[in-house]
């Protein structure tokens, strides 16, 4: 097993696989990997462990481990340095109120009986009646869309998400994971490669492991070029992240407790940082009489001079790109709008417009 390293880190590379799928799946597969979750591993929260322990990761998802990745994402957005997303969906069931199309509870009821009859001999805990069960009601159940579509509305998701490398397999002939979900994937992640695969089912890992491999392995490469790491919120970014977090939500312990321990936080209370109110109070008072992008250009201005060790070329072009999207969030003021006409904007010339602006 190899492991790509980034500025001294060890950028961990998980695999989490699909439903009832076995690690034969990916045989084919050459890329760099420092380990593949079962879906029970998976139920078991095995994964969210393992990010928890990781300085940063690539994540490898393929059907219900798709899920699982974009779940993952979620948890600790700023650890995740990419995504290869196989025959993925954020809901794998259909939603007739919506016009979603998945699967079908019939569908459903023949892969459980299918996969019974296939493996009704082998002794492996992934095929056993309850964790077979255990699986299924995730694939009922595992909805992101509402949580990746509010995710991408804040500041923070918006700024994640502008730079956040993103490889997407799809077959056009899929039965599980229906082709039209890679519209909404599309509208996450700007920054998707899409490729559809034609003449293959649901099982891409077996059929094109060699632009798997590619999309793996062209991820790491780019890595370990960065001056920096190439998540878009590195330490000295979170600050600024976190206040204006704070600012919407006064007294929040969880981002206080992580401002508090950003570079920014050491800059701007070298006495030590004021109680959690007092931060928010502050905060949204910069807000009510500045506006955002002035807020965050001021805050940016009282970091010192010899703040260089956590303020590199890199984290400064992040910081550009944290102003172009506050900059879209104000014109619009997307900060209040709803989720519908945020989306909108975003699709539209105006919101192209700002994100190219110069600050």
């Amino acid at each position: 097993m190899t492991e790509a390293r980034q500025e001294g880190r060890v950028l961990k590379v998980l695999v989490l696989n699909g439903w009832a799928a076995g690690d034969e799946t990916w045989a084919r597969c050459t890329f760099p990997c420092d380990r593949v979750f079962s879906y029970v591993d998976q139920l078991d929260g095995l994964p969210e462990r393992a990010l928890a322990a990781a300085g940063a990761v690539w994540l490898v998802g393929f059907s219900m481990g798709g899920n699982s990745a974009l779940r993952l994402l979620l948890v600790a957005p700023e650890k995740v340095r990419g995504l290869v997303l196989v025959s993925t969906s954020p809901f794998l069931m259909e939603d007739k109120s919506v016009g979603w199309k998945g699967m079908s509870e019939r569908r459903l009821a023949a892969l459980r009986l299918g996969t019974r009859l296939v493996f009704e001999d082998d002794a492996s805990p992934l095929f056993t009646d309850a964790s077979l069960d255990r699986g299924l009601a995730y694939l009922r159940t595992s909805d992101l869309r509402a949580p990746l579509r509010a995710f991408a509305c804040t500041l923070r998701g918006a700024t994640v998400l502008s730079r956040l490398p993103v490889f997407v397999f799809q077959s056009a002939r899929d039965g599980i994971v229906r082709p039209s979900n890679v519209d909404f994937l599309r509208e996450v992640f700007p920054r998707a490669t899409v490729t559809w695969v034609p003449g293959a089912d649901h099982n891409l890992p077996l059929a094109i492991p060699g632009q798997i491999d590619d999309a793996v392995n062209r991820g790491l490469a780019s890595a370990a070029r960065a001056d920096a790491p190439s998540a878009p919120c590195t330490p000295a970014l979170t600050g600024f992240l976190d206040l204006v977090q704070l600012a919407d939500h006064p007294g929040d312990v969880a981002a206080y407790r992580h401002f508090a321990m950003t570079p920014l936080a050491a800059a701007l209370y070298p006495a030590g940082v004021p109680t959690p109110l007092d931060v928010s109070c502050e905060m949204a008072r910069a807000l009510a009489t500045q506006g955002l992008v002035r807020t965050l250009r001021a805050l940016r201005a009282r970091l010192p001079a010899d703040s260089s060790a956590a303020w590199s070329p890199f984290t400064e072009a992040c910081f550009v790109d944290l102003l172009r999207a506050a900059a879209v969030f104000e014109t619009e003021r997307a900060l209040d709008a709803s989720l519908s006409d945020f989306v909108a904007f975003r699709q539209s010339g105006r919101a192209a417009a700002a994100r190219t602006a110069t600050f």
